[in-house]
């Protein structure tokens, strides 16, 4: 079992129960698993939870994703550039002008 998800090879990156494992122990990983599970839901809800900053990391569905996109948004207003849609960006950017 490697230490670091940093340097481990593809099959490790993408196995499921090890990424999970690694990102409840330190959620900035997400960005070394493979491109199959940044578009997973579970995965990338997860590692968005601990750390909303991983939206950048995120692959395209869950960036369409309002319920996570929203999730995100609600601890960090910052990860709004990582949305895909731009009727999530709209709306997230109306609620805020009008939260002022």
């Amino acid at each position: 079992f490697p230490k670091n998800l940093k340097y481990a090879g593809p099959k490790v990156r993408d196995s499921e129960g090890i990424v999970r494992q690694f990102i409840q122990q330190d959620p900035s990983t997400f960005k070394y698993v493979s491109d199959r599970l940044r578009d997973d839901f579970e995965i990338a809800a997860l590692a968005i939870q601990l750390f909303p900053k991983n939206l950048k990391y995120a692959g395209p569905k869950v960036c369409e994703s309002e319920a996570i996109v929203g999730q995100a948004l609600q601890k960090c207003p910052k990860v709004l550039k990582y949305a895909r849609k731009r009727d999530i960006k709209k709306r997230y950017l109306d609620q805020f002008k009008d939260a002022r």
